[in-house]
C-alpha cells in the first residue's frame, strides 16, 4: 500500500475526530509565515527599541492596573486568563496575529485573495471613503497587504472601516453634530483610533476592558496616534464613575461579549444603564449572540440585553450574500447587530 493510500485510509479513521494527517512538507505551506510565503506583498510592522523598553509586564503601570482590576465582577473570564495572554501575547507585538486580533490564522483561503477581496469589497460599500482618508504603517507587528496600486491594508484597517460602514448606513452618524462613543472591550485601542481619525465629529470615545494588559496597551496606543485627546482610556474601576459624569449616544462592543461569561455582560449592562445610551453595535462570530462560560458552555444573552431596554434594528452579515468577499473575505462568519434603547428598566 503506497502513501497516498494510507494517508487516506488514516485519514478516513480520524475524519470523526476532525483531524488529520498532513505532510511535514505541506505543513510550512499551509501554515508558514505568511511574510515569506507572500514576499513583495505582505509585510510585518517594526517595532522599536524605545518601544519595547516601555512594553513589559513588569511596567509599573500595567502592575497597578492588575491590582485595581482583581475581583472585579466583569474580571470573572472565561477565556482571557493568564495564560492564554502569556502564550499568544506578546506586549511589545500587540498588533501582530494574536489575541487581539486574528490576521493569518485559520484564515480558510489564500491570504492575499482574501485580504484583497475584502479590500475591494470595501470600496464599494464606503460611502465616507474611510479606506482613503486612514493609513496604516504596520507598527507593532502588524500584518499588511500592499494591494490595489500601493494601497497598504491591514485587518485593523478593513475591520474598522467595515465597522463604521455598518454604523454610518444605519445611524448616519457623519451627519450628527456630535457623537460620544464607550467602546467596551477595547483592546488595544484599534476602533477608537480610526474613529476619531475618520469621523471629525466624534467629541470622545471611551475605551473599556476588563483586562489589564488592554488598558495598559490601550492607553499607550492612543497616545502614540495622538489621539488621546478625544480618545481616552477608562480603567475598569472607573468606569461607573465616569458614566456618571459623562454622557454617551453609541457603546460599541466588537467581539468581546462573545468571550465574555453571562456575568460579567450582566455587569456592563447594568454600568451603561447608568447612561442615556441611545445604540448599542455589537459584532459576533455567531448568528446568535451566545456567551463563552467558565465550563465552555454558552448562554444567549440577547435576552438580558432586551432586559435593559435593548431592542435589535438591525442584524447583518459582515459582508453582503452573494459577493465574493462573502466567500473569500477574511473571516466572513462574521455578525454585526445595532440595538436601539426606547425602554430603560432594572434588572
Amino acid at each position: 500500500m503506497n502513501l497516498f493510500h494510507v494517508t487516506k485510509k488514516l485519514n478516513g479513521i480520524l475524519s470523526p475526530l476532525d483531524l488529520a494527517v498532513v505532510r511535514r512538507s505541506h505543513f510550512q505551506e499551509m501554515f508558514g509565515n505568511p511574510v515569506e510565503k507572500y514576499k513583495g506583498w505582505c509585510h510585518r510592522g517594526h517595532v522599536s527599541a524605545e518601544a519595547l523598553e516601555y512594553l513589559r509586564h513588569d511596567n509599573p503601570l500595567l502592575q497597578d492596573y492588575k491590582k485595581r482590576y482583581a475581583g472585579h465582577p466583569a474580571t470573572r473570564h472565561s477565556i482571557w486568563e493568564p495564560r492564554y495572554l502569556q502564550e499568544d501575547l506578546s506586549l511589545g507585538s500587540f498588533r501582530d496575529d494574536n489575541v487581539y486580533l486574528w490576521q493569518s490564522r485559520r484564515a480558510g483561503q489564500d491570504l492575499l485573495v482574501a485580504y484583497a477581496f475584502t479590500t475591494y469589497y470595501i470600496k464599494d460599500i464606503d460611502t465616507l471613503r474611510l479606506l482613503d482618508k486612514l493609513d496604516e504603517d504596520g507598527s507593532f507587528g502588524a500584518l499588511t497587504f500592499t494591494v490595489d496600486h500601493g494601497k497598504i491594508v491591514s485587518r485593523d484597517l478593513l475591520d474598522s472601516v467595515l465597522e463604521m460602514s455598518f454604523l454610518e448606513r444605519h445611524l448616519q452618524l457623519s451627519r450628527w453634530p456630535s457623537i460620544r462613543v464607550l467602546d467596551i472591550g477595547a483592546g488595544y485601542g484599534r476602533l477608537a483610533h480610526r474613529l476619531v481619525e475618520g469621523l471629525p465629529n466624534i467629541q470622545y470615545v471611551l475605551c473599556a476592558d476588563a483586562v489589564p494588559e488592554s488598558s495598559f496597551l490601550c492607553q499607550y496606543y492612543l497616545g502614540y496616534r495622538n489621539v488621546s485627546d478625544r480618545a481616552k482610556t477608562i480603567p475598569l474601576d472607573m468606569v461607573e464613575p465616569s458614566l456618571d459624569d459623562q454622557a454617551i449616544d453609541l457603546v460599541t462592543n466588537i467581539h468581546s461579549f462573545q468571550e465574555c461569561t453571562i456575568e460579567s455582560i450582566a455587569w456592563w449592562c447594568k454600568a451603561i444603564s447608568r447612561s442615556k445610551v441611545k445604540y448599542f453595535m455589537l459584532a459576533h462570530y455567531d448568528d446568535e449572540l451566545l456567551s463563552r462560560e467558565l465550563d465552555r458552555s454558552q448562554i444567549n444573552f440577547h435576552p438580558l440585553l432586551e432586559r435593559y431596554g435593548f431592542h435589535l434594528t438591525a442584524k447583518e452579515p459582515v459582508y453582503a450574500p452573494g459577493t465574493l468577499a462573502g466567500l473569500y473575505g477574511l473571516y466572513p462568519k462574521r455578525w454585526h447587530y445595532l440595538f436601539e434603547s426606547n425602554v430603560r428598566t432594572e434588572c
